[in-house]
């Protein structure tokens, strides 16, 4: 039992340490972004940018969060359990971004540009992290 308890708060500090870590970037990178997209004129609003690097942040710590609770759960429960938050996730993000869309908040390539940010970033904070370049 205490080896669980121990495995269980180990790998709480772990995705606890990742998710700072893509955190950190993520608004770094945002803000980087920005300064190109205005240095460049290019020709998506920042807003709709900023919509969309949001939601895909918001997104990947959902995964995250949902990551975390589906392992320390039991196997028979977890596969479930993980399986429905992801279709929930998945649906509200839709969701979210339809109605963006549809009601003339956002225009569809800036939050397009935005969401693929915020996941390129995500994957590019993981890759360094499997290297070994941060800590």
């Amino acid at each position: 039992m205490v080896s669980e308890t121990l495995r269980t708060k180990g790998l709480e500090q772990s995705i606890t340490h990742i998710s700072h870590k893509v955190l950190v970037f993520n608004v770094g990178l945002g803000i980087l972004g920005f300064g190109i997209c205005s240095v460049l004129g290019i020709d998506v609003s920042i807003r709709d940018f900023a919509t969309g690097y949001l939601l895909g942040t918001i997104n990947i710590f959902w995964l995250l969060r949902i990551a975390r609770s589906g392992m320390i759960m039991e196997p028979d429960n977890a596969g479930r359990y993980v399986t429905r938050r992801y279709y929930i996730r998945l649906c509200v993000l839709t969701l979210a971004v339809l109605v963006l869309i549809s009601r003339g908040i956002t225009g569809p390539w800036g939050i397009l540009a935005g969401l693929t940010g915020s996941v390129v970033s995500t994957i590019f904070v993981a890759i360094l992290m499997a290297k070994g370049g941060t800590r």
